[in-house]
Parts: structure tokens; sequence; C-alpha cells
């Protein structure tokens, strides 16, 4: 029996040892896949940082569309990727607001980011690098050439889009457009959306540590099983303790007049004790 929960044994701990490399080795595919949060609002704003580190929004992003969440955040953004987008300093790190969006998930996402086409009315419009600036950053040949859209922002109480063309940004008019963006709905947001919790989700790692638990409290239940201290009493110890008698369990008598010990009659007086069979003169009284 003992043999065999000793295999037993053996054979949980090796499982659990491989569960435990599975579990390691699950961490970092998911750690090399891309975690993204959900749009769940309109108005959410994305932020990027000029060259004096200072935020200003860049757009208002598309309801039910993603960001993609590099694992990173400060006090109070996380650092976000917007499609190709790039921030002032060059690096493709943008921002959202803690709380905008929802769950950092795992989940693939297909598609993420909207695909919209929009078209400038007339030749020679212009990009410029932050609604009213006079810095020019693309000016456009023709007419009705595509541009890739991004997003809008008002500023002033004018409409303003972030468009990409060639290899520009750029923010035109909402009126020199041909038509104003029409953003679809995510074909997968309807069953997503919930917003505002920004605690990235970590279901696959919890489902694992269960897994784990379950095989090494069985194991250490067997084990304990296997070396607990035997129950069964020596032969000696089940003998009667009044049959045997030495100098280290012998006790002297009791006083003239005394009870004596409950393991004898109350009845018994101290000429009684010493009638006793069991009793030995080999240990006088007066020697204790």
């Amino acid at each position: 029996m003992k043999n065999a929960l000793l295999t037993l044994l053996t054979i949980l701990t090796v499982y659990a040892a491989s569960g435990a490399v599975f579990y390691r080795a699950e961490n970092a595919s998911y750690a090399a896949e891309a975690a993204y949060m959900l749009i769940p609002d309109d108005g959410i704003i994305l932020y990027t940082i000029d060259g004096n580190y200072a935020f200003v929004p860049l757009l208002t992003l598309p309801k039910t569309y993603y960001l993609e969440y590099t694992g990173r955040s400060n006090q109070d953004y996380h650092i976000v990727k917007y499609m190709e987008l790039v921030s002032g300093l060059g690096k493709q790190e943008l921002f959202v607001l803690k709380g905008a969006v929802s769950a950092a998930d795992t989940a693939f996402i297909e598609a993420p980011y909207p695909s919209v086409t929009v078209r400038n009315a007339l030749s020679g419009e212009k990009l410029y690098a932050r609604p009213a600036s006079p810095t020019v950053t693309a000016s456009i040949a023709s007419a009705n050439s595509p541009l890739k859209f991004y997003g809008s922002l008002e500023d002033g109480g004018t409409l303003w889009h972030y468009v990409g063309y060639n290899a520009s940004f750029g923010y035109i008019k909402d009126d020199a457009l041909v038509e104003p963006p029409v953003v679809p709905v995510h074909p997968n947001s309807a069953a997503s959306i919930g917003g505002g919790n920004d605690t990235p989700t970590d279901s696959p790692k919890i489902f694992t540590l269960i897994l784990t638990v379950g095989i090494i409290l069985p194991a250490l239940i067997i084990f304990l099983l296997m070396f607990r201290p035997s129950k069964r009493r020596t032969k000696a110890y089940n003998a009667p303790h009044n049959k045997v008698f030495s100098a280290r369990s012998y006790s002297p008598p009791h006083p003239a007049g005394t009870r004596l010990p409950p393991r004898y009659s109350s009845e018994h007086s101290q000429s009684d004790y010493y009638a006793e069979e069991n009793y030995s003169d080999r240990f006088p009284y007066d020697k204790y």
C-alpha cells in the first residue's frame, strides 16, 4: 500500500512540475501577444506629447474600436499604440487617461482599428500640424485625393480631422472634405462594451494557478497519510500498570489516615496498602 501511494505521489509531483512549466510557457506566449483596450464611449481623447514633454490632445477616438496596450502606464495615463501614429518625440507611444477605456485583454482582435478614407474637395488643400496652426505638414496636390482618417478633434468651435496623406500627417477642416467621415461600428463591439474598468484581465493565469493547486494539494495529503505516526500501542504499554513496579514508578505510602490514590478503593488505609501483594519492602518508606 505504501509503495502504491509513493508511486502515485511521484506521478502527481511530476505532473505538477510539468504544469508549472506549462504555466510559464503560457505566460510567455501571452506576453508576446498584443493586448487591446476597448474604446467604449464617444469623446475619449488620445493624447500625444510634444517636444516640450507636454501632453496635448491628438484626436477623439472612434467608439467601439481598440487601442493596443504597451503594458506600461504612468500616474494618470496608459501608454498605448494607435495604428502607425507616433508622438511628437517620434515614438509610437500615445496616451489615454486611466479609467477611460476598458481592461486590457490578450484575446485576438480582428481589425482593431477603423479603416476609413476621406477625400478633399479642392486641390491645394493643406494639412496642419495643429488645428488653426500656421505650420503646414503637407499640401494635397489634387482634388479628391484619398486621405486616411484617424480621428477628429474640435478646436474653438471648428471640427478638424486628423488624416494621413502619403507619408505625412496633419489636420484638415471638416468643410474641406467632399463629405464627412463615417465610421462603422466594430463588428465585435456589441458583446464587449462595458467601459471604464482599466485593470488588465488575467484569466488564463488564474485558471493555471487553480489547476496547479488542485494537483499539489492531493499530493500533500497522500504524503501526510503515508508518514503519519502509527496509533498501535506496544504490548508493554497495554499491560496492567499495577502488575509492574519499579524504583521509578513506585510511590511511597501515604501517611496514616489519608486517602489513597484513585486506583485503590476508597476504603483502603495505610495498613491495607502495606498488605497489598504487589507491594515490595525492597523500597523502604524512609528512603523517600
